[in-house]
This record gives structure tokens, sequence and C-alpha cells, in this order.
């Protein structure tokens, strides 16, 4: 799990820097980073995999393996209130960015519109609040805990990085649109 995600962590944060790419190879560096972005969530898609596995057969000498509550109804009733705004928040992203979620291209203008006139990192948070949900929905105080001691560092981290190469881009636009918006909570964070 840690080491699949870092990994992908590492091509995810190459993946979205285009811009910088540019300065030394040129206008293909779209194309690049478009490959590694496929390579990126193929890893991470791996970590994520290992997250479930390790929810279905926990390591039996595992210590931290306790649950956080009794009762199965309210640890299902608690992970669908955090699936359904992960997926609604994911998807108003993905259907916002367009193709650009999957292969940056240098021609675009800032979005911000939609959820993206709120938070600039709508999928970001879709995919954490997804994380919080198999913790939840597997009552696993340790996937609790790794998603917010690994996982969380792990995704603001691909934001700096992620918005250093959008300043680099747009300029002052983003510049603009950064002191209009949250990075990830809308009116807070």
């Amino acid at each position: 799990m840690v080491i699949f995600g870092l990994w992908g962590s590492f091509r995810y944060i190459q993946s979205v820097m285009p811009a910088h790419l540019e300065k030394t190879v040129g206008s293909i560096a779209y194309d690049i980073c478009t490959k590694k972005r496929g390579r990126a969530r193929f890893l991470l898609s791996l970590s994520t995999l290992s997250f479930v596995i390790y929810t279905l057969i926990p390591l039996p000498f595992w210590p931290f393996d306790a649950r956080f509550m009794q009762s199965f109804l309210l640890t299902t009733i608690l992970a669908f209130v955090i699936l359904i705004p992960a997926i609604f928040v994911f998807f108003l992203g993905r259907k916002a960015l367009g193709k650009e979620s999957e292969s940056p291209k240098s021609f675009r203008k800032v979005i911000d519109f939609g959820i993206y006139s709120k938070i600039r990192h709508p999928q970001l948070l879709g995919e954490i609040l997804l994380l919080y949900f198999f913790a939840v929905l597997f009552n696993s105080i340790f996937l609790l805990a790794f998603t917010t001691l690994f996982w969380v560092p792990m995704y603001l981290a691909w934001c700096h990085f992620e918005e250093k190469d959008l300043l680099l881009r747009y300029g002052d636009d983003y510049a603009n649109y950064m002191t209009r918006t949250k990075k990830l909570i809308p009116f807070i964070f």
C-alpha cells in the first residue's frame, strides 16, 4: 500500500507539472505528462486495491486493527454519508475539467466555473473522501489513521505541486483565481 502509494504519488506529481517540463523538452512535455498520469493512476489504483484488500484480510499480528464503532448499521450509514458527497464532488470536478484531467493541454484557460468557482481541487477532495468512506465502511482505526497521516498529506503535496505548475502556465489569471477560491473545502481551506 505504501510503496505503490509513494511511487504513484511521485509519478502523479511529475504528471501535473507539464509547464515546468516544457522548459526543458518543449511542447512534447504535455504528452509525456499524459503518459506519466496514466502510470500514476495505475500505481495509485494498486495502492487503493491494497487498501481495500487489507480491510478484507487484515494482518493478524497488527495491533491497531481495532474497530471504532460497534454498530454495523451506524458505520454503514456514516460511510454512505461520506460516499455521496465524495462521488458528487469528484464527478462535478471531472465534468468541468473534461479531458484535461487525464491529458493536460497548454492552450486551456483557467477553469473557474461550476464547482471550480468554489474550490480548486474537487477531484482530489472526492478521492480523499472516498478513502475515508472505505475506512469507515470497514470500521478500521488503522485505515482511518493511515488515510489521515499518509494520504491527506500526500494529496496536499499534490495540490502544492499542481498549483506551482498552474501558476507557471496561467500566471496572474491563476493567482487571481487562487484569491477567489479555497483549495479543498469551500469557505474554509
